[in-house]
């Protein structure tokens, strides 16, 4: 009985113990009696951390240099072309642009003159390339999103390009209207796309990435600027006039050297 209640007596004083409050001293030593486990505990939350950082990293990095590049190429080339060849209308009406240029050439026959028409795209800006270049992305790195309109906009060009020489028919117009709408919806997300990519990398900073260069030689006032919207890449392209007429001048005393 005695060896009972001497029992109750140290659980007593042990509970007792343990339920007073630490000093600031029981904290230090506490502390110093585990800093080498405390130091191990936060070196692996730092691996892990690093580790993750890297490999998250290196999956933006791919997903921007396989799936948003190529398409993303595209549609700077396109706008650039829209912009300094005034190509009219609103970008929305024509989201994927198709610049065909005709060449004409002639051949001299002893019976008549023999004259060939042939259609060729500027800077590859036609349907051809630009499904080439939905065909080249990474599939597997694709966001579903993406992946999908991409999918989607393969059919309807199917469709369109089947039925073209029936242009009364609905399966042709339906699948004209729908390209548009998803071709504007694929605009806005590779451009979305790809400004996450490079603010994932740390490359930019913000919402937007204006590119905004003035130029500092001398008093040209030649400027290019472009800035990233929702679904737009808008260029400013100014070419100083002075600049322009001085070239001018220059290849009509002397065409050879601009051969």
């Amino acid at each position: 009985m005695e060896n009972l209640v001497e029992m109750i007596s140290l659980i007593n004083e042990y509970l007792k113990s343990q339920l007073t409050p630490m000093t600031m001293g029981d904290w230090v030593s506490y502390i110093l009696e585990n800093l080498q486990y405390i130091a191990i505990i936060i070196g692996v939350i730092f691996s892990y951390w690093t580790y993750k950082k890297t490999k998250n990293q290196e999956i933006y990095a791919k997903l921007l240099g396989e799936v948003y590049a190529p398409l993303y190429s595209y549609l700077v080339k396109q706008e650039v072309v829209r912009k300094m060849l005034g190509v009219e209308g609103d970008y929305h009406e024509t989201p994927i642009l198709d610049y065909i240029s005709k060449i004409t050439k002639t051949t001299y026959l002893a019976s008549g003159n023999l004259t060939k028409i042939t259609e060729e795209a500027v800077l590859g800006l036609d349907r051809k390339e630009w499904i080439s270049a939905i065909d080249s992305i990474n599939a597997g790195l694709a966001p579903q999103r993406l992946y999908t309109l991409l999918n989607t906009y393969k059919v309807l060009v199917y469709h369109e390009e089947k039925h073209c020489e029936e242009k009364n028919l609905d399966i042709y117009l339906d699948a004209t209207i729908l390209k548009v709408h998803v071709e504007n919806m694929l605009r806005k997300e590779i451009i979305s796309g790809y400004k996450e990519c490079y603010k994932k990398l740390g490359l930019i900073k913000g919402k937007n990435e204006c590119c905004n260069r003035k130029n500092t030689t001398g008093k040209d006032k030649t400027n290019i600027e472009f800035k990233l919207t929702d679904d737009h890449i808008k260029f400013d392209i100014c070419i100083d006039e002075d600049v322009k007429a001085k070239i001018k001048q220059g290849i009509e005393k002397n065409l050879n050297k601009y051969k």
